[in-house]
């Protein structure tokens, strides 16, 4: 008897189990909720992995990668999450084709699988680390800035400028030159503060101011050759707006080039003859061509500030450059003038093989990361033309890009997901110049982004890691 009792409870527990389990699964031809927005997107082999939320709390999730005849199974809750190890092989066998991601939830007692993605996963690999600035979103203050660098082959992030260390200064505009961490430079601002260059890891300070103006240096860019650098020194007004749409505007109410002999410790103005493209007298923005034989910039005719602010446009410039010398020709080239379709250019920045420039555009003035319309365009500068890169574009700010050294790859800050937080999106460049879809930088925590408080932004690729640390940085300025 007690042999069959224990035959019977057993039955009875197999039929409930049995039972709970869902007959069938619905098939949706919908994508699954994720975050972040990885579906259908292209990747460099050497990206860290892609990990994601799915969203409306699910009980249950199954996510199936599939290459070919090979896949791999991953359950869990709400989220995909995979070994580094299992996704580098992953990657590495399917480098020039695409993974099919397949999604099936659980809500309450039904299972819904849902319309397959892919991930393409490109043969090109973009440079391994990047760097950027970590800020709280306002404008009223900030308490803790942080440089970093990321590893975008893994989760790995160090700080190597934070001015919790540096007397609170603000930290900004931090630019390696051609993607080599052997050369940079970054401001810091406030007392004891400069240009800080870095050369092979030895960081110098420099107190650099215009000899008529007594502005400091704002926005510049490393020559390829490392001696010089060419900066736009600018006085910076901030201006509010009364609708939330538009809290803040910033503009120049004035503005000059100049150019940088670090070798020689001096500064010197760029005069520019502005005659071949009307009253442009208010420069900024500069950047230098990849042989560094020019030298582009964005410049505005000057106008009675901040009354006209919503009409102040700036065009897309260049002059040549010299190295032997240290000097430019001051002549203005007019390259892109887009005031007819009611748009203002700022942010030149050139692919390495000099092929393709990338900027933004904004409806008007010079501080695009407040306008929410901000878009990336890009200017073939062989042919004139303009590649499609909408797919990197969303309906809010999408500013500060760089290139990978590969001039395959970019990355830049978006604000798309709740239009006050920046984050770093990559994005792949075909070699016509277009662009795929961008994706958020990969987290090891697919949550993380639900709750930082922090604002990413100048990303900007390196090859390798920057020769030196946040307490160099504190020694140098002490």
């Amino acid at each position: 008897m007690k042999l069959s009792a224990t035959v019977l409870l057993l039955a009875a527990i197999a039929c409930l189990t049995g039972c709970s389990k869902p007959a069938a699964v619905r098939q949706s031809d919908l994508l699954p909720d994720i975050y972040p927005d990885y579906a259908d997107v292209t990747i460099p082999y050497n990206i860290a992995p892609l990990h994601f939320l799915v969203r409306n709390n699910p009980s249950a999730t199954e996510i199936l990668l599939r290459d070919g005849d090979k896949s791999i199974r991953i359950k869990g809750r709400d989220r995909f999450r995979i070994s580094i190890k299992r996704w580098r092989r992953l990657l590495s066998e399917a480098k020039g084709r695409s993974i099919s991601v397949e999604v099936k939830a659980r809500f309450g007692g039904e299972w819904v699988s849902y319309k397959p993605f892919r991930w393409h996963i490109s043969e090109q690999a973009a440079d391994p680390f990047i760097t950027y600035r970590l800020i709280e979103p306002g404008y009223e203050v900030w308490n803790h800035i942080s440089l970093c660098r990321r590893n975008i082959t893994n989760f790995g992030e160090r700080t190597f400028a934070d001015n919790n260390l540096t007397d609170r200064a603000c930290i900004n505009c931090h630019i390696p030159a051609n993607q080599d961490p052997r050369l940079s430079f970054f401001h810091i601002r406030g007392k004891n503060g400069g240009t800080l260059l870095n050369r092979d890891g030895r960081l110098s300070r420099f107190e650099l101011r215009m000899p008529q103006s007594d502005l400091s240096p704002t926005y510049g860019a490393l020559h390829p050759g490392g001696r010089y650098a060419v900066f736009s020194a600018n006085r910076v007004v901030p201006a509010f707006h009364t609708t939330a749409q538009t809290m803040l505007e910033v503009y120049d109410q004035q503005s000059e080039l100049a150019i940088v002999d670090f070798d020689e410790a001096s500064i010197s103005p760029l005069p520019l003859d502005s005659s071949a493209s009307g009253a442009a007298v208010l420069p900024t923005f500069p950047t230098f061509s990849p042989d560094g034989s020019r030298i582009y910039f964005c410049a505005a005719e000057a106008m009675p500030l901040p009354d006209s602010i919503r009409s102040m446009r700036y065009i897309l410039c260049s002059t040549g450059f010299d190295a032997a010398s240290g000097t430019a020709d001051g002549r203005i080239d007019t390259l892109l003038d887009l005031r007819p379709e009611g748009l203002s250019i700022s942010f030149p920045r050139i692919s390495p093989d000099g092929r393709f420039l990338l900027y933004c555009t904004s409806a008007y003035g010079t501080f695009p990361i407040w306008h929410r319309e901000t878009d990336l365009r890009m200017l073939n500068l062989q042919s004139g033309e303009a590649p499609d890169i909408s797919a990197a574009n969303s309906p809010y700010s999408d500013t500060w890009h760089s290139w990978s050294s590969e001039g395959r790859w970019i990355a830049f800050a978006s604000k798309r997901d709740d239009g006050l937080y920046g984050k770093v999106y990559l994005c792949h460049i075909d070699p016509e110049g277009n662009a795929s879809k961008a994706f958020v930088l990969p987290q090891r925590n697919p949550g993380f982004y639900d709750n930082t408080l922090k604002s990413f932004n100048l990303p900007e690729f390196i090859r390798a890691p920057l020769p030196f640390s946040a307490a160099d940085v504190e020694r140098a300025l002490r």
